[in-house]
């Protein structure tokens, strides 16, 4: 059941990849999709209520880092400030809550904190060797590389658990 929800996730993470490079868009369908592989995939590993625990703290997180961005955008503009699909797409910000499913809180900041930051390096790179590319940054595709290649290393590598701690916690002691 675990690979299959990893195999599948990864086929619905390639198609968000997909559609989001070539249109900056995503379908909606795919997102329940996407939440309910991610969290199938988790029930194999850990009871519901674990699930529902991490999920709720990177949920919170998520909610606090949106309002923040928010307020910045608002007292910048010194007016309320709508940033859906202005300064973030509606399609990342639901990726973002699938992604939220995923992982553990700590792994979950790794691997945002990790994707965002290859995200701006790559689209940097591409706006300084090409000035005149898009301006929108596809996120959620993006992410969705991540993704598809952590998923490849948990079915490639089955004690991979992606809401244990333990590796990353190994790596800051050393």
């Amino acid at each position: 059941m675990k690979i299959a929800a990893d195999v599948t996730g990864i086929l619905l993470l390639a198609v968000i990849a997909v559609q989001d490079f070539k249109s900056r868009l995503i379908s909606w369908w795919l997102i329940p999709l996407l939440l309910g592989a991610f969290i199938t995939a988790g029930l194999a590993t850990l009871p519901g209520k674990s699930i529902a625990a991490f999920f709720s703290v990177n949920l919170l997180l998520l909610l606090v880092q949106g309002l923040l961005i928010f307020s910045w955008f608002s007292i910048r503009n010194r007016r309320w400030t709508n940033i859906v699909n202005t300064a973030i797409g509606l399609g990342d910000l639901l990726f973002l809550v699938c992604m939220a499913s995923a992982f553990s809180t700590l792994n979950f900041i790794a691997a945002f904190v990790a994707g965002l930051f290859v995200t701006l390096l790559v689209f940097s790179l591409a706006r300084f060797f090409h000035p005149g590319s898009r301006k929108e940054i596809p996120l959620a595709g993006m992410l969705s590389i991540l993704m598809i290649g952590l998923l490849g290393w948990k079915i490639i590598s089955p004690e991979t658990n992606f809401y244990s701690d333990d590796f990353l916690l190994s790596m800051l002691t050393l």
